[in-house]
C-alpha cells in the first residue's frame, strides 16, 4: 500500500513537471479563445511552435519524460512516435531560424522555475486573471481535470 502511494505520488510529480514545462515557462505564449476562432492550417501550425517549450535532455531524461522534452514536435505532430522526436528537432528548430521564430528551449529546472515564478507573480497580481484564456476553458472539458 505504501509502495503504491509513494510510486503514484512521484508519478503524479514527474507528470506535473513534464506537462508545465512544456507549456507554461517564460517564453511559450497563451492564446485566447477568441485567437482560435476562424483559425488557418498555417496559423494552427503557428500556434503550437509558439504554444509549446522543450527541455534540454539527455537520452535518460528523454526517456523518463516519453520524449516529452520535445513538447514543440510533439504539438506539431502528435501521431509521430516519441522516438522520432529528437531526429526532427533539428528541422523545426531550422524552421524556426529561418522564419526567425522563436524555438523557446533550456533546462528542465530553469522551466520549471520560470513556471513558478510565473505563477507566484500572477498569485500576487491584483489584476491578474484567466479572463478569456483557453485554460479554464480545457480544464472544464477534460474530464477528470477539475474534481
Amino acid at each position: 500500500m505504501a509502495a503504491n502511494l509513494t510510486a503514484n505520488l512521484l508519478r503524479n510529480v514527474w507528470a506535473y513537471v513534464v506537462i508545465f514545462c512544456g507549456h507554461f515557462p517564460d517564453g511559450a505564449e497563451k492564446f485566447t479563445l477568441a485567437e482560435l476562432e476562424n483559425e488557418t492550417r498555417p496559423e494552427w501550425y503557428l500556434r503550437q511552435m509558439l504554444g509549446a517549450a522543450n527541455f534540454r535532455a539527455g537520452p535518460v531524461l528523454a526517456f523518463l519524460s516519453g520524449n516529452l522534452c520535445y513538447q514543440i514536435e510533439h504539438h506539431l505532430f502528435p501521431d509521430l512516435p516519441s522516438n522520432r522526436y529528437a531526429e526532427i528537432s533539428t528541422k523545426v528548430r531550422a524552421l524556426c531560424d529561418k522564419y526567425d521564430l522563436p524555438y523557446t528551449t533550456g533546462s528542465l529546472v530553469g522551466c520549471f522555475s520560470s513556471c513558478r515564478m510565473r505563477w507566484y507573480a500572477a498569485a500576487r497580481s491584483t489584476t491578474a486573471s484567466f479572463a478569456g484564456s483557453v485554460m479554464p476553458y480545457l480544464l472544464l472539458r477534460t474530464p477528470g481535470a477539475i474534481s
